[in-house]
């Protein structure tokens, strides 16, 4: 019973994290103007897919003998792709950074445009 509390808790405050980040994230990116259908159109897709849940579940008691290994296998590799974009735009912005400090400090010289 200690642990239900604990993980209670502690998704809680997840749950309470995440939808206030997506919430700032939304706003920040796109504005109020589109805001209220981007929030509906993320609330409305994370419901769907919390659906596939009992199918995934059934589908690992029937077909994989409750081995969840491939699953989570799976939802790895889908965790380390997703850390594909933030990296690449990371590192795009190293890149335009290096380009603007290159421009004030030479400003007479042609831009780089690569």
């Amino acid at each position: 019973l200690s642990i239900q509390l604990i993980t209670f808790f502690l998704m809680s405050i997840f749950r309470a994290a995440l939808f206030s980040t997506l919430c700032t994230f939304l706003t920040y990116i796109f504005g109020w103007n589109n805001y209220g259908t981007l929030l509906g159109f993320s609330l409305c897709l994370t419901g769907l897919l919390q659906f596939t849940f009992p199918l995934l579940t059934i589908f690992v008691r029937d077909s994989l003998n409750n081995d969840f290994f491939y699953v989570n296998l799976v939802f790895t590799i889908l965790s380390f792709i997703r850390f594909i974009l933030p990296l690449r735009l990371y590192y795009e912005q190293l890149k335009l950074k290096d380009k603007m400090i290159y421009n004030l400090l030479l400003p007479n010289s042609p831009t780089i445009l690569n």
